[in-house]
């Protein structure tokens, strides 16, 4: 018989799943976590409550997307990035199909409005219209494919593929577009970083998948909460949502550039140069506007003023004297 190596600070897992509020589940998937273990309000605990922090990423970018003025389709790709975590949460809490969708086919939807945006640079009107037709027939194929067939993994290589697009353009474009050694550095940091990151949470998610009964018997082994280390469909949450968040400020960051905006943005590496964002530079005051006058010579000076207003007071008279003399 097992016993947990910290006896005084764990708490045993239940010893059978029980049926919760949200009633049987609907979705055509269930992971690795036990359902209804710790509360009786949401299924899969740990998948559940890890998707905050990939909502309060989400969140952070789209305040500061608007904040700083960016494109519209980057503040919606931003908002696709906060729907998949909600709808994440709520299809882990419940393991209900509706909230399944809502967790799966924003992915699709936010990647292909980025689909749209890498294909459509120096293209004309007609051309990036046309790509965007295109784009919306995908997304709305893809869509009614897994509906009938209800496969996961038909809606995982539709995913992969549409990044996969997107990726390799926006790669391409860094390399072909951006000159400045600094900002090609900056790129390939967020870059790199987001795509290992994303690749190190998809090897977690595979091995949760095909190692699940060895998983949890090791979870019963150390109990709670020890064994949330052991819930790798969380830590997949937590590093796939760092490494689209990277890479879709990497997106954003490229996007200037290629609009030639760059001179108005920086990148700025928050929480001990983790967190990058891009914000607009903010204009510094000129020497001349500093000591209280402006470019076209007017005088904002309290003291100057009165000295101009005395000047201007001068009847026509004594300009005339003056001229004289």
């Amino acid at each position: 018989m097992y016993s947990s190596p910290w006896p005084c600070v764990n708490w045993a897992y239940g010893t059978a799943e029980r049926e919760g509020w949200w009633g049987p589940p609907s979705a055509t998937i269930d992971w690795c976590e036990e359902n209804y273990v710790i509360s009786s309000f949401i299924a899969e605990f740990i998948n559940t409550t890890t998707n905050l922090g990939f909502m309060v990423l989400a969140l952070f970018l789209i305040v500061n997307t608007i904040k700083q003025g960016h494109e519209t389709r980057m503040i919606i790709t931003a908002l696709g990035f906060m729907l998949v975590g909600l709808g994440s949460f709520l299809f882990h809490a419940s393991l209900l199909y509706k909230y399944q969708l809502l967790d799966e086919l924003p992915m699709v939807y936010s990647t292909c409005i980025q689909v749209w945006s890498v294909f459509e640079y120096e293209t004309s009107k007609t051309v990036s219209v046309l790509i965007g037709l295109g784009v919306f027939a995908i997304a709305a194929i893809v869509t009614f494919v897994y509906l009938i067939i209800l496969d996961p993994m038909f809606h995982q290589v539709a995913y992969a593929a549409l990044s996969v697009a997107v990726l390799g353009r926006s790669i391409w474009q860094m390399y072909k577009e951006v000159k400045p050694a600094k900002s090609r550095k900056e790129l390939l940091r967020m870059v790199v970083t987001g795509i290992s990151s994303f690749l190190f949470g998809f090897l977690l998610w595979n091995i949760d998948n095909e190692a699940c009964s060895t998983l949890r018997s090791w979870r019963h082994v150390v109990g709670i909460p020890w064994g949330f280390l052991l819930e790798l469909h969380g830590w997949w949450h937590i590093f796939t949502g760092l490494g689209v968040y990277y890479y879709i400020v990497f997106l954003e960051y490229l996007r200037i550039h290629l609009l030639g905006t760059q001179d108005q943005f920086a990148c700025i590496w928050s929480i001990g140069g983790i967190i990058p964002h891009v914000d607009r530079i903010k204009p510094k005051p000129t020497k001349s506007t500093a000591n209280g006058f402006i470019a076209n010579g007017h005088v904002s000076n309290g003291h100057a003023k009165a000295r101009t207003t005395q000047s201007e007071t001068r009847t026509p008279q004594t300009r005339s004297r003056t001229r004289k003399a």
